[in-house]
């Protein structure tokens, strides 16, 4: 049975291995920025990837539609002779 101590449940290494230090701290963030950036990119395709987002999504696409109509009927003077009931 291999002998732990302490600093075992701190670094992660046994006392017979040495334990691994970077050498620069270019080396010593590189890993925690790449978790970082991993744990953020997993965390928006989650929120995005809901099935109340797509409902919200295919909402936003039908008021923009609804404007983009409302602002070509102003843009063609049709809009003042026409009354939309929403």
């Amino acid at each position: 049975m291999p002998n732990y101590s302490i600093l075992t449940f701190i670094d992660g290494q046994s006392d017979q291995e040495p334990a691994h230090y970077p050498e620069t701290a270019r080396d010593r963030y590189r890993g925690i920025i790449y978790e970082a950036l991993d744990t953020i990119i997993n965390s928006i395709t989650e929120r995005f990837t809901q099935p109340s987002f797509v409902a919200y999504e295919q909402m936003e696409g039908l008021l923009l539609n609804k404007l983009k109509v409302l602002m070509c009927l102003k843009k063609k003077n049709i809009y003042e002779s026409i009354t939309i009931k929403m």
